[in-house]
């Protein structure tokens, strides 16, 4: 008894020692207010005026009331955006439920941890997006050098048979172009299909559709003094992934030098 009294007073003492490390901050009173009454559930979220009888309805005023119209106003591209970031949004949320993962808000529309390229070498990312029910294949590529400012940019639309792993192939085929065409000599190139980049790492040769354009790929890169192609995970690769979504939207192709879509800005 004596073991579980001793229990109880250094778990009580624990959370008065957080509450006072709390009260003390330096911040105004209305916040830490606001993250006490958070704490004690005691805000007025819908839940809480649903379970008080002050609401009849348990649904988000904001989603059934925004969302709707915002889906109907939004430019294509603007949707985009906002898709992107809930998910990111939602994403952090369960990361921090599931693995105790916490990620801070701004990482939210930060960079997406996109790392430098070494001194003197550019990095190209590119994604592909599928079409299925119209045969169209999307590719969005973004070039930035060392300092992580966009050197040029691509959204491209085709009407191709949608085939994910053909549409990833011929995305690494435009980046690989876009940054022979402007004469760029060290070039990293990342993608988030790692079938495609151990493709263009091998050296035997498959004459399948997608071998065919990996072969392309490979004699684009020829050209290139120096380059090497690597795979890097969906989450990281975010700005291509939007701007290939994005060149579902648009017709043929569109190459903007030092300047992109403004769907991606504020994930740069």
């Amino acid at each position: 008894m004596a073991e579980v009294r001793k229990g109880q007073c250094s778990s009580l003492n624990q959370v008065s020692k957080t509450w006072r490390k709390m009260w003390s901050l330096q911040a105004p009173q209305a916040t830490k207010s606001f993250m006490w009454r958070a704490a004690k559930e005691s805000l007025p979220t819908c839940l809480n005026l649903y379970n008080r009888k002050i609401v009849d309805s348990l649904l988000c005023p904001i989603c059934s009331k925004v969302l709707k119209p915002m889906l109907e106003n939004l430019s294509s591209h603007e949707l985009i955006e906002v898709a992107v970031i809930a998910r990111a949004l939602w994403n952090r949320r369960n990361l921090w439920l599931f693995e105790q993962l916490f990620h801070l808000p701004f990482q939210v529309i930060s960079r997406t941890e996109w790392t430098a390229p070494p001194p003197g070498f550019y990095k190209a990312n590119w994604d592909a997006a599928v079409d299925k029910e119209n045969s169209k294949i999307g590719v969005g590529v973004v070039v930035r050098d060392l300092s992580g400012l966009v050197i040029t940019s691509m959204c491209s639309s085709m009407s191709l048979n949608p085939d994910p792993l053909l549409g990833e192939a011929v995305a690494a085929l435009k980046a690989s172009t876009l940054c022979s065409d402007i004469g760029l000599n060290q070039v990293m190139l990342e993608g988030d299909s790692s079938a495609v980049v151990q493709a263009v790492q091998r050296r035997d040769e498959c004459w399948s559709p997608t071998g065919l354009v990996v072969r392309d790929i490979k004699l684009v890169l020829s050209r290139i003094r120096s380059w090497s192609i690597h795979y890097i995970s969906r989450k990281f690769n975010v700005v291509a992934h939007v701007l290939a979504k994005f060149a579902l939207t648009c017709s043929g192709e569109h190459t903007f030098m030092e300047d992109y879509p403004p769907c991606i800005q504020n994930l740069l």
